[in-house]
């Protein structure tokens, strides 16, 4: 189950959906392409994403209100998902999930 919220002032909201994921390899060294479907039909894909030797993946960008990151972490049999992101000065928003290897 990922965890979707979203925060403007003092509004605060969060809906859950049931998440899987497809792991594929990239043709890039080190690399992996995600497949994120939310609810049987929401589709994210992050193609290419460059992992460490310890199984995590950390990227940032942007700054202020404009600033976001993406952390993926393979935890033993687990993927560990953590997306955030500001959508202006009294805004953000972001994606969790852990999931179990089937």
């Amino acid at each position: 189950t990922s965890r979707h919220w979203n925060s403007v002032f003092s509004s605060y909201s969060e809906v859950f959906k049931k998440v899987t994921v497809d792991v594929q390899k990239s043709s890039l060294d080190s690399s992996l392409n995600f497949t994120i479907t939310y609810d049987d039909t929401i589709v994210d894909t992050k193609m290419d994403l460059k992992f460490s030797s310890l199984g995590v993946y950390d990227t940032s960008w942007g700054s202020g209100s404009g600033f976001g990151y993406l952390q993926i972490n393979f935890v033993s049999d687990s993927l560990k998902y953590n997306y955030f992101s500001k959508c202006g000065i009294p805004c953000s928003s972001g994606i969790n999930f852990s999931i179990k290897k089937k």
